[in-house]
This record gives C-alpha cells, sequence and structure tokens, in this order.
C-alpha cells in the first residue's frame, strides 16, 4: 500500500506517461493504416514465393511502450514498425531483390509512391502528412523467415522452440559499399517473450484500466468491452515509456546525444527486472527498476565477455545488444552507465519534492514541457488543494562524491 505522497507521485509519473502514449484516435488510424499498407503488400504478386505473404506490427507500438520522439529538441513524428514477410528460402532469394520487390509493390499504388522516401538501410518509410498537430511515420521492413538448420541446431538452443520458429531474415544494405546482406531478428519472438512477462501486470490492471479509458474516451469507447487490450498499459509499459522519454529529453542537444542507451536495452533490461518482481503500481516499478539496474553489471543482465560489454538479446542468447559498446573508447558504456547516474538522482530529486511548486520545475525538466503541464493539470483537477503540499517528510538528497559501484569499469 503506498503512501499519500507516494500516491501523488504515481499520480503524476502516469500523467506523464498518459501524454507519451500515442492518443487513442490516433493509434485507431494508425492501426487503420498500417493494416491497409500491410493488406496491399500481402495482395502483391511475387515470382517464386512459395505462400501467402504476411504482414504484422513490431517495435514499441507492438509492445505498448511507443512515445513521441526528440529530434532537435522537438517532438517529432511517431515511429511506426510494418514487418512485411514473403515465405521464401533466402538460398533461393537475394537480400536486395527482396527489398526491392517490397519497395515496388508499395510503389504501385500512386498514394504510397507519393509518401515513400529514400530507401534506407533495413526499411521503406512511409511519410504520413500530420493531422492535429501530430504525425506519423510507417517503416516497413521486407523478411523472410529465417531458415533454420537441422533440428538438432533447434536442441541446443537456449531459446525456447515457440520463439526461435518465428526468426527471420531481414535485408541490410551496406553504406560503405551499398551490397545487400542477410541478417537475423526475432520481433515477433520479442514480442512473445515480453508479453508473457507483461501478462501477470495486465491481468492485474486490466479492469480498471478499461474504465478509465471508457471514461477519458467516451467518443470513442462506447462501453468499457469496447477498450482493446492493446490500449491497456501496465506499471512495465508506462516505466518503460518513462525511461525512454528521460534518456531523450537528457540526451537532447547533448554532445554524445548519438551515444544515447538504445530503446531495445532499456526495455529489454526493465522487463527482466520486472519478471523477477512484478510489483502493482508505476511508483513501485520505477523505484525497483532504478535500484536493480545499479546493480545490473555485478554478474546480473550486463556482464563482460572477452574484455567487452555483454547484453544478450532474450530471444537469442548470441545477439549482443551492447555490441558498439567498445567503439569510440568504449563511449556508448560510458552514456549507458552516466544516464543511470542522471535517472537516479532525478527520480530520487521528484520523489522527494515537497510542494507542487517543486513539481512544477522538476517534471518540464525531466520529461518535457507539454507533457508535465498535462500531468500537472491533470494532477490539480483531481487532488485540488491537497496538490499544494505533496510530502511533509525531509528531503533525501543523492550525491555523487564516489563513483557509484557500476561506473568503476567505465571511468
Amino acid at each position: 500500500m503506498l503512501t499519500r505522497e507516494e500516491n501523488h507521485v504515481d499520480h503524476l509519473l502516469r500523467g506523464i506517461s498518459e501524454a507519451l502514449d500515442i492518443p487513442p484516435s490516433k493509434y485507431k488510424q494508425a492501426v487503420e493504416r498500417y493494416n491497409s499498407v500491410g493488406k496491399h503488400i500481402e495482395q502483391g504478386e511475387y515470382p517464386g514465393i512459395l505462400g501467402e505473404p504476411e504482414c504484422y506490427c513490431q517495435g514499441s507500438f507492438q509492445l505498448g511502450t511507443v512515445v513521441r520522439p526528440i529530434k532537435e529538441g522537438k517532438e517529432s513524428d511517431y515511429d511506426i514498425d510494418l514487418v512485411a514477410q514473403l515465405p521464401q528460402d533466402k538460398k533461393r532469394l537475394g537480400s536486395g531483390e527482396l527489398k526491392h520487390m517490397i519497395g515496388n509493390r508499395l510503389k504501385d499504388d500512386a498514394r504510397y509512391k507519393r509518401m515513400l522516401q529514400s530507401e534506407g538501410k533495413r526499411c521503406w518509410t512511409l511519410q504520413y502528412a500530420e493531422e492535429d498537430g501530430i504525425g506519423f511515420h510507417l517503416d516497413v521492413l521486407p523478411a523472410i523467415p529465417e531458415n533454420p538448420e537441422p533440428e538438432t541446431t533447434l536442441l541446443t538452443s537456449s531459446t525456447p522452440h515457440h520463439i526461435e520458429k518465428l526468426a527471420i531474415a531481414i535485408t541490410n544494405k551496406s553504406r560503405e559499399d551499398n551490397n545487400y546482406q542477410w541478417k537475423s531478428s526475432n520481433p515477433a519472438g520479442y514480442a512473445l517473450w515480453f508479453r508473457e512477462i507483461n501478462h501477470h501486470g495486465f491481468v492485474q490492471v486490466q479492469v480498471n484500466e478499461r474504465v478509465i479509458l471508457r471514461d477519458k474516451y467516451s467518443d470513442i469507447y462506447a462501453r468499457v468491452e469496447d477498450v482493446p487490450d492493446d490500449v491497456i498499459r501496465t506499471p512495465l509499459q508506462r516505466v518503460i515509456q518513462l525511461l525512454k522519454r528521460h534518456r531523450d529529453i537528457r540526451f537532447g542537444n547533448h554532445p554524445h546525444e548519438k551515444d544515447k542507451p538504445i530503446s531495445m536495452i532499456i526495455t529489454t533490461l526493465a522487463a527482466k527486472i520486472y519478471e523477477n518482481n512484478p510489483t502493482p503500481t508505476l511508483y513501485e516499478t520505477i523505484t525497483q527498476v532504478i535500484n536493480s539496474l545499479k546493480s545490473a553489471s555485478h554478474g546480473g543482465f550486463i556482464t563482460k565477455k572477452d574484455g567487452e560489454w555483454f547484453i544478450p538479446n532474450p530471444v537469442n542468447a548470441e545477439e549482443n545488444f551492447a555490441d558498439r559498446w567498445h567503439e569510440n573508447n568504449g563511449r556508448k558504456a560510458t552514456m549507458f552507465f552516466t544516464w543511470l547516474n542522471w535517472l537516479e538522482q532525478d527520480i530520487h530529486q521528484l520523489i522527494n519534492m515537497r510542494d507542487m511548486k517543486e513539481s512544477g520545475l522538476l517534471l518540464p525538466a525531466f520529461f518535457g514541457e507539454r507533457v508535465a503541464s498535462t500531468s500537472l493539470n491533470e494532477f490539480h483537477d483531481k487532488f485540488g488543494d491537497v496538490a499544494e503540499k505533496i510530502v511533509s517528510r525531509p528531503r533525501v538528497t543523492v550525491t555523487n562524491e564516489s563513483p557509484s559501484p557500476w561506473q568503476r569499469d567505465v571511468i
């Protein structure tokens, strides 16, 4: 049971995460659009394919952890990711050939041809026009099923078979020589792994969340039953949204902005921590995640392998999410642990703030002006005069007089 003060902080953080999330009306629009693009691709004719094409959503939109990104100091378009998978053997189809099959199919439709951006390293991007101050782009990722080796290989894999079989081969265009290669990936397997961890939290919150969403968006959902599962957010999903936004704000206009922690690392570490001890509130989850991240490099989820940092992909133990941490004298590793320091200090300041005047300074600095304003206004509407004084206990000060344990390998 949270104290009154902890409950107030929980509400403020919830307001931030709700403002970060894609609005239900835009969510519905995004689903309609990526379903339309997927249907167009699936109805195409592709010589030599061995079955029916399949398109499905991947990434943060699929995981329920999407946030509006920050680019050049401003909120940018939402990113939506779609896998366009053709049933073919990669020994019979070249990576570049597949890439252009999907690109040419998109160009067959005059609307998509106008929206199509220049070819990306792995994706084709459709840029949708901004509406009501919100825009998004759709990244279409060409793929084919990954060809498994004989069954004995699957038996030696540490990845469960029901996840392993979802692996795909995606196209990868080299920036150096413009050659195409295959790269293994498993977004559907990762989403399944994440959903299995998130399920406990979903069961705990779904009834209450449906009522809240129905009441808040009655123009979209006529009944509680009309609220889809995909728009319900658990404490785990909300914490990941908060961590990603905090990262984006903290690294905005920073000299090493390009070295900020990638979302897959943040998502994976948060999910692993939550899996060990699922907590029912946002306040408890974010404090647990931050405290656990501090010890993550001591034989936990972040290790060193042959002298290099290693964070394994949970659905492919051979893939290292920290594979670039050794570059530029370990700058990405340094920036990750620096961000953990910032995160610990900032969240502790928020947890220990004394009044709403202080929260009006801290929230924008940590999460951005727009979302902070939304959260503060909703908090005032809910708590009224109580909001003027949040906590009465003494402030806990976080200092950096000596390096934190997880910093020692990078300082």
